[in-house]
C-alpha cells in the first residue's frame, strides 16, 4: 500500500486558496484519491468547500496503462516504496 498526501496553499491579496489532495494505491487492488478545495475571499463572511473523491480497481487502471506502451505509465503502477 502508497499513500501519499500533498497540500498546496496560495495567498492573494483579496483571497485564499487551498488545495488537499489524498492519493492512496493499494497494490493489485484499488487506487482512490480524495481533494478537498477550500476557498475564501477577504471580507465575504463565507467560504466555499468542495470535496471530490474517485476511486477505481486495480486491473482497470492497468489495462488503460498498458493500452499506451509508448508512455511510462505502467511502470508507475509497480513502483515500490
Amino acid at each position: 500500500m502508497t499513500g501519499q498526501e500533498t497540500d498546496r496553499q496560495r495567498v492573494m491579496p483579496h483571497s485564499f486558496f487551498i488545495l488537499y489532495r489524498l492519493f492512496l494505491r493499494v497494490d493489485n487492488v484499488l487506487f482512490r484519491i480524495y481533494d478537498v478545495r477550500i476557498y475564501h475571499e477577504f471580507g465575504s463572511g463565507e467560504v466555499i468547500k468542495e470535496s471530490l473523491g474517485m476511486e477505481a480497481d486495480y486491473e482497470t487502471i492497468k489495462s488503460v496503462c498498458l493500452s499506451d506502451f509508448a508512455s511510462q505509465r505502467y511502470r508507475w503502477l509497480t513502483i515500490r516504496n
